[in-house]
């Protein structure tokens, strides 16, 4: 493998990551109530509610104060601000903000180096990098979900309308998705062959 492929490797993970720490950031700050791995400093001042608690605000977007019998906020925003006026506690948020910025600022630059080893070609980093990033196994089989649940025309492919929607979604979408309805064709017919052979070693 060469050392611009392999750089291009590591782009494209440490864009995963970013992407997968974020969401799973959100995923949490959604969930604060019932998953220790808080998004927010604000969450370290905070406690599980009681089965009363729970039952009264069943809703995830409630946190209780551990420094409190009974106050609850429904955003960190509130319940910072009450910790600082009822408790003098200040809650820095700019720790997490930093490490955001970081993470984006190497991203970045790992992006920057690229561009230098590809002699400026922007254009073609970004296409190589949509190119890279698609599981062509799941995008077939969403294909053909879509079809086959959906009773669409196998001739769905060809649609103008199909391709211009693909390109909006992603540039390089010609490369990757069948423009053919045979061969839509062709596919279910192994999808199909595949289920009734599984089926029949089950039996």
């Amino acid at each position: 493998m060469t050392s611009e492929m392999q750089d291009i490797e590591d782009f494209e993970l440490s864009l995963t990551s970013n992407t997968f720490e974020e969401t799973t950031e959100t995923v949490h700050s959604l969930a604060s109530t019932r998953n220790s791995r808080k998004s927010s400093p604000v969450h370290q001042h905070c406690r599980p509610p009681t089965s009363d608690e729970r039952k009264e605000k069943p809703e995830s977007k409630w946190i209780w104060c551990k420094y409190c019998s009974n106050y609850s906020a429904q955003s960190t925003t509130n319940m910072k601000q009450h910790l600082q006026r009822i408790h003098e506690i200040n809650v820095d948020l700019k720790a997490d903000s930093s490490i955001r910025s970081g993470a984006t600022e190497t991203v970045e630059a790992l992006y920057a180096k690229l561009l230098l080893q590809l002699n400026d070609s922007r254009n073609d980093l970004d296409q190589e990098i949509l190119r890279r990033i698609i599981d062509q196994k799941i995008v077939e089989q969403t294909l053909l979900d879509l079809i086959i649940i959906r009773r669409l025309p196998f001739s769905c492919v060809e649609w103008p309308e199909w391709h211009a929607f693909v390109q909006v979604i992603n540039p390089q979408g010609n490369t990757f998705m069948p423009t053919s309805h045979n061969t839509i064709k062709q596919r279910i017919e192994t999808w199909f062959l595949s289920r009734v052979g599984s089926r029949a070693v089950v039996t």
